[in-house]
């Protein structure tokens, strides 16, 4: 089967609905199943009242507290992001029974524009690899990882290539009965990009969206979840090519060291996203 995003094709074993009959690789908006949550999402509890402060911390939750139960597509912009922003969700959510489907959208390609022996489609094959061994640290099985493979570059916000992300998406939280979306929160332009897909997603098919990996100062009105800190950071180790050294004549780390000093958290936040 395929799933079109934009201009990129996406080979998956999805299945397709016995209702939903078109010609192949073509999926019409109005075509796309519409699964509402079958329950209403929980809201979150009220945040404690710190004296002095105007924006308190968010309080430490469960996982089901945060989901509300539904079964949740992490979709990460880049290869990496999974593990850096969001590996302690995947990996809690997989000891808890209720792992989540995980969508990379680009390819990472760009990442070692400076090397001559690795060019982009080694580097992207790389990353892929990497990403799926990621994952399995995190204890997530391979077929609920989708690498999407969208060239890297500026990501659109509108048109038909962002449409046809929404699209592509939709269907497969359709497919894999996700209820909930958890996207980066919205920084800078790439980031942006992907919060507005996912927004469009939720808004398009009725399913929760909440927000990973905030900036200091962003709105606190989620939770804090406590997580396996040692399985994600073997997962962040996995990730070689973005840790530097592994490409020769470009060896510069390709994360910033303030990113993985927040990696080291004993908690991921997960917030509400910003109106």
């Amino acid at each position: 089967m395929l799933v079109h995003l934009g201009s990129s094709v996406l080979r998956h074993n999805l299945p397709e609905p016995a209702c939903q009959k078109h010609a192949p690789g073509h999926y019409p908006p109005a075509a796309i199943p519409v699964r509402r949550p079958q329950r209403p999402f929980r809201p979150a509890r009220p945040l404690p009242f710190n004296p002095g402060m105007t924006d308190p911390a968010p309080p430490l939750a469960g996982l089901l507290e945060i989901t509300g139960g539904e079964n949740a597509l992490v979709l990460a912009l880049q290869p990496g992001d999974e593990s850096l922003d969001c590996g302690g969700f995947i990996a809690e959510s997989c000891r808890r029974g209720r792992p989540p489907f995980v969508m990379v959208l680009q390819d990472g390609s760009a990442s070692h524009p400076g090397s001559n022996l690795f060019p982009p489609d080694r580097i992207a094959a790389i990353r892929e690899r990497e990403t799926r061994a990621a994952v399995r640290r995190l204890g997530l099985r391979a077929d609920r990882l989708l690498m999407a493979g969208l060239i890297d570059g500026p990501l659109p916000t509108e048109g038909p290539v962002f449409e046809g992300a929404v699209r592509g998406i939709a269907l497969v939280m359709w497919a894999r009965d996700c209820n909930l979306i958890l996207a980066p929160w919205p920084t800078g332009a790439a980031r942006t990009a992907a919060h507005r897909i996912a927004a469009a997603v939720a808004a398009g098919s009725g399913v929760a969206h909440l927000c990973y990996a905030p900036p200091p100062g962003a709105p606190q009105d989620g939770w804090r979840l406590p997580i396996p800190q040692e399985t994600k950071r073997e997962a962040v180790a996995a990730h070689g090519s973005r840790l530097g050294g592994l490409v020769p004549d470009d060896p510069a780390p390709r994360t910033p060291p303030a990113r993985l000093v927040a990696a080291e958290h004993a908690f991921e936040t997960i917030l509400r996203p910003p109106a």
